[in-house]
């Protein structure tokens, strides 16, 4: 096939290569010297000087490929490179024929030369044009196919290192607060072998002063070599860390500031960056901006968007449970009133979730039940005046109730905690149901059906629905417990104020003090709820972001919060029974000693930020460490824990409590001294004075009854409480108890 292309060929063109090789001489026409580019007169003939004249690169596989030919292993049709003396390069595409003798040894070979440089470099030029082509297309197709800023970078970086051969290819994106001092690579394309700058934090102190103006105004940055590029050391310093021996770097721009950089690296060697390379990256650096701006404005959007929703939801939920909170506080406040309270909570909660029916169930002392308020939609009928005679609690619904979670039925009719129940669930026709308990804190000495060592359940917020059996939500569940709880407080503080009212006799202090309490109570009730509804919001809008250990964290404030409300109540509830002169004194004969290192290791284990150290001291020996006397353990406890945990309260954190006791002149001396905030001198004569606090307590939570607790017990104990104490220096209270 060759040789008959050849011989066509050879009628055409005057450019024939004559090697004969018994004598090695070449012959060639007048257009082989102007190929080769040289003359005549200095040309030698030999196959040597043609040899010479083959590019160093080309020269072992051209030769390789004339001995196969020799040798009938395949044609001779190579392209190759010859260099002319002046360093010219060129392409050269040669065709020959071996001509053999009769024993088939070659002879010689006849062929031509055709010069192909510029159709080589046109062709070359016509292939990076498509090349370009196809990269800008396809990047201007994934911009407005993705808006994810990292799909377009990660390829965008692959293909133009693949295009233009680099060595590594990055984006680079400054720190916005930095003066363009500091950033990092967001994406990068890098060969095997070179330093991933992936992530990696840049500082360049004195880019931002002296290059950021150029790039800001569309500099682009074409270095062939950065050791002779005249850069500052601490830019080139910069580079030289990266391996980077030439660079091109173009800026991205959105929004008229300087976003980053496309980096072109070259790494292996210097390059001279030709100016199609340039234009390419410099072109693809605009769309790299569209694609910024675009991903920021769909970002921004879809954040808004995200936001905008989640606030509304948000928004509409809390605006409603706000409400009901404020309109249940609200009747705390202005009647006190039980039957408006459990009046305002059915209709609000029937309002807001849209059920059939609402009740709260009273469980009484004497171990029965009954409907006490009722909100029921038309059509049902209501239960409020009905009764059951076979109604029936188990240990382990009570149980359930006790710990304070809220129960969801889906189907009356099987739950087995409540069979007793379906003739009751018949009449009111109920299909599916929500019960939430009503606890309050245990009375002194008080016992009963509905009792526990912990709590007492006072009764439950029940919804109904009748239509169908609705699928209730954790949510809804969680929310009538919530007011629940809130509903359990108003009971409490209604009782509460009822007794309060009851036990004053003249109606100056009955007025004093109920306007005390509904102060105290309006600002320390507000804080622990106001928490609990915060978190119990959190948990139920956005448990599936939340991480277990933040999930618990809320748990425990909630915790935390409702232990402070308890405290509270209680605190109201002794001095309440202290001023109706209600308290009992009980003496008991027990060891004092034991009793406050296990009441000081009880307080100790509230706080990790404060030191409590107990000793005792006595005029004569105490053997065993062991001191028995006879005093009342309840009162004791009431003195002690008030006055050491204020201590602890009041103190700086990492400070040390000291709790002494002394047993002298039949009498114990207990002293607690701390080095917190102490008492203006002012105060001081309030000091024992109900819901009175100092002066300077700041932001510090209380309820200003602790102290008069403490003072109406040490009176029980016909004994005597001192203080000495100086602002800013600390506390000491004497407590002085005889012995009975």
């Amino acid at each position: 096939m060759l040789k008959k292309s050849f011989e066509n060929l050879e009628k055409n063109i005057k450019l024939i290569l004559l090697r004969y090789l018994v004598n090695d001489c070449l012959v060639w026409d007048a257009q082989m010297y102007k190929i080769y580019g040289v003359k005549t007169s200095k040309f030698v003939g030999a196959v040597e000087a043609w040899e010479r004249s083959l590019h160093p690169d080309d020269a072992t596989n051209t030769k390789a490929v004339l001995q196969q030919a020799i040798r009938e292993e395949k044609d001779f049709d190579p392209e190759f490179r010859i260099v002319w003396l002046d360093g010219t390069v060129r392409l050269i595409q040669a065709y020959a024929i071996i001509q053999r003798n009769s024993q088939g040894q070659a002879e010689r070979m006849i062929g031509v030369n055709l010069d192909i440089t510029e159709r080589k470099q046109a062709e070359q030029k016509i292939k990076q044009q498509a090349e370009r082509e196809y990269l800008l297309n396809q990047t201007t197709k994934r911009i407005r196919e993705s808006l994810d800023l990292s799909t377009i970078f990660n390829t965008a970086t692959q293909e133009i290192r693949q295009v233009i051969n680099a060595d590594r290819v990055g984006i680079f994106k400054f720190d916005p607060d930095s003066n363009f001092n500091d950033g990092e690579f967001v994406a990068e394309s890098v060969i095997t072998g070179f330093k991933s700058v992936i992530e990696t934090k840049i500082h360049d102190h004195c880019f931002g002063d002296e290059y950021a103006a150029y790039y800001q105004q569309g500099r682009i940055q074409a270095v062939s070599d950065i050791d002779n590029a005249g850069f500052l050391d601490c830019h080139r310093d910069v580079l030289a860390q990266f391996q980077i021996r030439a660079n091109l770097v173009v800026p991205l721009i959105h929004e008229q500031d300087l976003w980053g950089l496309l980096c072109v690296h070259q790494c292996s060697q210097t390059r001279h960056w030709q100016e199609f390379e340039v234009e390419l990256i410099q072109q693809l650096a605009n769309q790299l901006a569209i694609a910024i701006q675009q991903s920021n404005l769909y970002e921004q959007v879809r954040s808004d968007l995200i936001i905008r929703k989640q606030t509304e939801n948000e928004l509409s939920l809390q605006l409603q449970r706000l409400k009901i909170t404020q309109e249940i506080t609200q009747e705390i406040r202005s009647k006190l009133n039980l039957n408006s309270i459990l009046a305002t909570v059915t209709k609000k909660i029937s309002a807001l979730m849209q059920v059939d029916r609402v009740i709260i169930f009273r469980l009484f002392p004497d171990g029965k039940s009954k409907i006490v308020e009722e909100v029921v939609v038309n059509g049902y009928v209501a239960l409020k005046d009905l009764y059951w005679e076979d109604e029936t609690w188990s240990e382990e619904i009570l149980n359930h109730y006790w710990q304070g979670k809220p129960r969801i039925v889906p189907d009356v009719m099987n739950d087995i905690w409540t069979d007793c129940l379906r003739e009751y669930s018949l009449e009111g026709q109920i299909q599916s149901k929500i019960v939430a308990p009503i606890l309050q804190d245990l009375g002194e000495n008080e016992t009963g059906r509905w009792v526990n060592s912990h709590n007492k359940l006072w009764g439950l917020l029940v919804v109904h629905a009748c239509r169908t059996k609705r699928i209730w939500e954790d949510a809804e569940a969680q929310l009538l417990q919530q007011v629940a709880n809130q509903l359990a407080i108003a009971i409490q503080q209604s009782d509460l104020f009822y007794q309060l009212k009851t036990s004053l006799a003249k109606e100056k202090e009955l007025s004093e003090m109920r306007s005390r309490f509904i102060s105290m109570a309006s600002h320390e009730f507000r804080t622990p709820l106001a928490i609990i509804s915060s978190s119990t919001s959190i948990l139920q809008n956005f448990s599936d972001r939340l991480t277990p250990e933040k999930k618990q964290g809320h748990l425990n404030t909630i915790q935390k919060a409702i232990k402070h409300t308890v405290q509270l109540l209680d605190d109201v509830l002794m001095i309440n029974r202290a001023e109706a002169d209600k308290m009992e004194f009980k003496p008991e004969i027990l060891d004092i000693i034991a009793f406050c290192n296990g009441l000081k290791q009880e307080i100790q284990s509230t706080t990790d930020k404060h030191i409590i150290e107990f000793t005792v001291n006595s005029q004569n020996p105490i053997l065993d460490n062991s001191l028995v006397v006879q005093f009342d353990p309840k009162n004791i406890r009431q003195i002690l824990t008030n006055l050491l945990t204020n201590a602890i309260k009041y103190s700086p954190e990492n400070s040390l409590i000291d709790f002494s006791l002394t047993k002298e002149n039949e009498q114990l001396i207990f002293k607690i001294k701390d080095a917190g905030i102490g008492i203006p001198e002012a105060d001081k004569v309030y000091l024992f004075d109900s819901f009175h606090r100092a002066s300077n307590v700041g932001n510090i939570s209380g309820t200003g009854l602790g102290l008069a607790i403490v003072k109406k017990c040490v009176d029980l104990h016909q004994g005597e409480i001192t203080v000495d104490s100086e602002v800013n220096q600390g506390t000491t209270f004497t407590v002085k108890i005889p012995l009975c």
